[in-house]
């Protein structure tokens, strides 16, 4: 029979850092999974705790108990999930979270055993099961290591997969979070930049974990996975009877921290003309880069490390960003990721502090240009699984404070 889901992604970092963004999220997120009406709501959640994990248990708890308790919710009497919430060894800890509210009017529900290779079923009994850290045989964690993809800083990027069998139907779910830029100045300089290059090679590396045993980590429940000199992971047979199959549908939503390819977008914005750098000695980096009107000489685009400055208003209007389209690419890299048709504005980055500016929810901060960062994509094999025409994508929240990123869903039914 068909079934509907909805798959969410939401960058979760302002609501630790503002607990009282809380019950606004919960209200326009509620008010999604509830007009679906879905069996399934899996919630891919990046960066719980915030930039600091100040009380991050404690914040998360209250995060999804608001969730359980809201007006309409009950019938969502089961919550499993893994949150990755142990930042004590900045080696494995991804700060990531995969939440899974499940209707009581599903019966048929299973979990892949990632230890055994065999599907579970997860008891039809009201509760919560949301494990924080620790091992899990339901779950596998990938933490993007120092030095591999030749990223030479400290992240807690990495991605979280769980496997699942809903009413017959086997298929993966994939928490991504990905590289960001690391300076606007530097993401103008080429296309792609070296930021989407790395963001290209750890996707990469995440797709192929879901076709390959051997992207397993010792501290999600398996055993740890051989690494070779070029961060890709070994081979590590094991012995045993027929196990069941990882599945091989898919679907990938997080925090892809894709970009738009800014040195287009600042000739773009400056009709043709070309920079001005400005450093505090000849032989230093820039730290500013400032672009000047064609014709005009007036200062059109000012870029610096964290800093995006349009001079025209209207760049911002819904009809101009609609237009930054053209200068989304980075997702177009993947032949084997598919995506529903996106209508909706650019999901990052929004003012997340207090006052007018961020009250209306629909404020883009000046800090980076506004981009498709959080994504829902899939495999071939899961898009044979969604039925035609009975999809929609959109943003959680469009209206309202939501924190620095939007959420975002695609709502669709199962054949």
């Amino acid at each position: 029979s068909i079934m509907s889901v909805l798959l969410v992604t939401a960058n979760v970092g302002s609501l630790f850092e503002d607990p009282r963004l809380i019950p606004c999220w919960v209200k326009e997120f509620a008010k999604e999974v509830l007009a679906h009406d879905a069996r399934m709501v899996a919630l891919h959640m990046q960066e719980v705790g915030g930039k600091k994990s100040v009380a991050c248990e404690e914040l998360l708890q209250k995060l999804l108990d608001t969730i359980s308790k809201y007006k309409g919710m009950r019938p969502y009497n089961r919550t499993v999930g893994y949150v990755d919430t142990d930042d004590s060894d900045a080696e494995k800890y991804t700060a990531l979270g995969s939440v899974y509210l499940l209707h009581r009017d599903l019966a048929d529900v299973d979990r892949y055993d990632y230890d055994d290779r065999a599907w579970s079923p997860l008891s039809g009994a009201p509760g919560s099961a949301v494990q924080c850290n620790g091992t899990s045989p339901h779950v596998r964690k990938t933490k993007f290591v120092l030095g591999q993809f030749g990223v030479m800083r400290s992240s807690r990027k990495g991605g979280l997969r769980t496997g699942w069998r809903i009413n017959g139907r086997p298929l993966q779910m994939v928490n991504v979070h990905l590289f960001a830029d690391v300076s606007n100045i530097d993401a103008a300089a080429q296309t792609p930049s070296k930021d989407a290059l790395i963001r290209r090679a750890a996707l990469e590396f995440l797709i192929d974990g879901v076709s390959d045993p051997a992207h397993e980590s010792d501290d999600s429940g398996g055993p740890a996975v051989e690494e070779s000199t070029d961060g890709r992971p070994g081979k590590r047979s094991r012995k045993g009877p027929a196990r069941a199959q990882l599945p091989e549908a898919a679907f990938f939503f997080g925090d892809f921290n894709f970009r738009l390819a800014n040195s287009e977008l600042a000739q773009h914005i400056s009709s043709g003309s070309r920079g001005k750098f400005c450093r505090n000695r000849p032989d230093h980096p820039p730290t500013k880069v400032v672009y000047n009107k064609r014709g005009s000489g007036a200062p059109a685009l000012v870029l610096e490390k964290k800093k995006f400055l349009v001079t025209d208003p209207e760049f911002y209007a819904a009809e101009s960003l609609a237009d930054l389209r053209q200068f989304d690419l980075e997702g177009n890299e993947f032949d084997t990721l598919l995506e529903m048709e996106r209508r909706f504005l650019p999901s990052y980055p929004f003012v997340d502090s207090d006052g007018p500016a961020a009250d209306s929810g629909q404020v883009y901060a000046k800090t980076r240009a506004p981009a498709w960062c959080d994504r829902v994509l899939m495999n071939p094999q899961a898009r044979s699984l969604v039925k035609d025409d009975s999809f929609s994508y959109f943003c959680i929240g469009e209206n309202v404070p939501m924190g620095d990123h939007k959420p975002v869903a695609l709502a669709l039914q199962l054949i």
